[in-house]
């Protein structure tokens, strides 16, 4: 960080360039070949879509071979340092067969690759000479983690100039203390809460338990991933990048079609430019089949078990109720339909969660009364040793913080200036503290 910030705007995006290698190499030797192909893939392609813009065949081949190229590696290597399966665990069901060695980063900067060549292709931007820069573009490394996942439209002109300011770095500083307090306090030990509720067999679970559990496993989901982002928010800050929010209160959608648009905002957008839209020939209106298999497409970047295919799945299936009933639904109030579609989102996720189809269903049977009601003193000690973090958890996942950070503004701007370096210490103090008290948690189920 001092190297790159000593360096001088000039020399910048080569020192950002060389950090970004020796991460990958500090990850996997092998692992930065893929990432160099597509790098080197990406730009020249990028470069003779352009050159041959009046050939429609050439400029269509080379569109292929950028596309092709980086989904060959996305398709292989996305998750491979934190998963058993490959493309071909959809079709055998069983452990990885073509991964060879781990690649970081595999799920971001081949869609960075994709969309390059995508938008020049479409003649939305021009293609830059600098390789480096577009280099530093499609392996930019903070978002590695779990996104945002970023255009090269909005980053360009950053890359080139970026500015680094006190202002920038204190903000990159808070939003890495929040990203690792929602990893850390929140994420963890909700999933580690998970981990006990779910080793209770399915048949012994009462269906206050097995609810209990799944909305432990659904903050521990959604803390996880947004830990990751503000983790990226706060480094690409400190390094004189504004990177846009991954997230926008999904628990407060008013259906499914909201919630795939507010939860992972910037892969939903990424899904609809260049993966829906090219195929949906009617853009005045919503082409159900379309959308559905921009799902299931989706759900390849999130895992390739098959538990991850019945998610999507799920998901698709409450997409076409919701199209099929949108004119009854539109009467219906927005509370109402919220509270609706997490109760909905909560009965599939079992099928995200577990592995085994069948452990799934019996887990969906325990939430309705299938199972005993041994389990009623599980869910009792749970609730009271949980508490307080499902409250933190409910109050920040619904947007009441948010609320009353506007709120106070509105009312006394000093305030929030005295409030929030307290906050920052604070979370500070509680990343140190879960350090030093060695918590641990295998869930990182979803880093690219």
């Amino acid at each position: 960080m001092g190297v790159y910030a000593l360096s001088g705007v000039r020399f910048r995006k080569a020192v950002f360039l060389l950090g970004t290698v020796v991460l990958c190499l500090w990850v996997s030797t092998w692992g930065i070949i893929p990432m160099a192909v597509c790098a080197v893939v990406s730009y020249f392609c990028g470069r003779l879509i352009h050159r041959f813009a009046d050939k429609k065949g050439l400029k269509r081949l080379w569109l292929i071979l950028s596309v092709v190229a980086n989904m060959a590696v996305l398709l292989v290597f996305i998750r491979s340092g934190h998963s058993s399966y490959d493309v071909t665990s959809i079709f055998t069901g069983k452990g990885a067969m073509l991964k060879l060695f781990p690649v970081w980063g595999a799920g971001i900067f081949t869609l960075h690759g994709i969309s390059y060549c995508m938008d020049i292709y479409r003649k939305e931007i021009e293609p830059e000479k600098n390789f480096i820069l577009v280099s530093q573009y499609i392996c930019f490394f903070p978002c590695f983690g779990c996104g945002p996942i970023l255009r090269f439209s909005a980053m360009s002109e950053q890359l080139r100039k970026p500015v680094i300011t006190s202002g920038k770095l204190a903000e990159g500083i808070k939003l890495m203390l929040i990203g690792f307090a929602e990893k850390l306090f929140l994420s963890d030990p909700m999933y580690e809460m998970w981990q006990h509720i779910r080793g209770v067999s399915a048949d012994s679970l009462s269906a206050a338990c097995a609810w209990l559990g799944i909305i432990v496993f659904s903050f521990a989901f959604y803390y996880e991933l947004r830990a990751y982002s503000h983790i990226a928010q706060g480094i690409g800050s400190m390094l004189g990048f504004e990177l846009p929010d991954n997230f926008d209160l999904p628990f407060m959608s008013a259906g499914f079609n909201e919630l795939i648009k507010r939860f992972a905002c910037t892969f939903y957008s990424w899904v609809r430019d260049y993966f829906y839209r090219p195929i949906c020939r009617n853009k005045d209106s919503v082409c159900l089949w379309a959308l559905i298999l921009s799902v299931l497409a989706g759900s390849v970047w999130y895992g390739y078990g098959r538990h991850t295919m019945l998610w999507a799945a799920f998901i698709c299936v409450m997409l076409g109720i919701e199209y099929l009933l949108k004119n009854i639904l539109a009467a219906v109030p927005t509370g109402v339909r919220c509270a609706v579609m997490n109760v909905l989102f909560l009965i599939g996720l079992p099928f995200l969660a577990i592995d085994s189809l069948p452990s799934a269903c019996g887990y969906v049977a325990a939430m309705f009364g299938g199972g005993s009601f041994a389990g009623d003193v599980l869910a009792s000690y749970v609730i009271k040793t949980g508490v307080v973090m499902y409250l933190i958890c409910g109050f920040f996942a619904t947007g009441i913080g948010r609320y009353l950070k506007r709120r106070i503004m509105q009312l006394n701007t000093n305030i929030v200036y005295i409030i929030e370096p307290m906050l920052t210490i604070g979370f500070l103090l509680i990343s140190t503290a879960f350090l030093v008290g060695g918590g641990n948690s295998s869930m990182n189920l979803f880093v690219r």
